[in-house]
């Protein structure tokens, strides 16, 4: 570049002028009254973010109650939506107070309870089938098979 050059991008940097990406202008892009303006820090709503983290803390105390509804309907009342839902904004303060998040308990422990609910009414469906399927005086009924067999085998023999 020879000086007149060098003289020109000086007087447009001084104007403001230089496209982004010109030869002399600001690594940010710069630019003059046409150009963009640099773009705002994105806006925090932790009021949602809290909402969100308090609702997944919330999934908790929904799941044991719903393993101890099984068994128990008259806790239905105690475990309610709104009732959890107060318990996940109550643990969220304590979570935000320690540094905790709901995502740390685990995507294991979140698959464990929702499945009881699908393996408990499938057990006792079970059960309740063998107790009307066995004879009505077999004593040994519920009891492990004799000689090291298998249940499953008992029931439906492989082979």
């Amino acid at each position: 570049m020879n000086q007149a050059e060098l003289d020109a991008i000086a007087a447009e940097e001084r104007a403001g002028n230089l496209a982004p990406g010109a030869p002399g202008a600001p690594a940010g892009g710069g630019g003059g009254p046409g150009a963009a303006a640099p773009a705002a820090p994105p806006v925090v709503d932790q009021a949602a973010i809290d909402r969100a983290e308090a609702s997944e803390w919330a999934e908790l105390p929904a799941g044991i109650g719903g393993i101890l509804c099984m068994a128990l309907p008259e806790l239905r009342e105690a475990y309610s939506p709104a009732n959890c839902a107060r318990w996940g904004e109550a643990m969220m303060r304590v979570a935000k107070k320690y540094h905790w998040r709901a995502a740390m308990i685990g995507p294991e422990i979140g698959l464990a309870l929702v499945s009881v609910p699908l393996i408990m009414p499938t057990v006792v469906a079970v059960r309740a089938r063998r107790a009307k399927a066995a004879p009505a005086g077999d004593a040994g009924a519920g009891e492990a098979p004799a000689g090291g067999e298998s249940e499953v085998r008992r029931i439906a023999p492989v082979g």
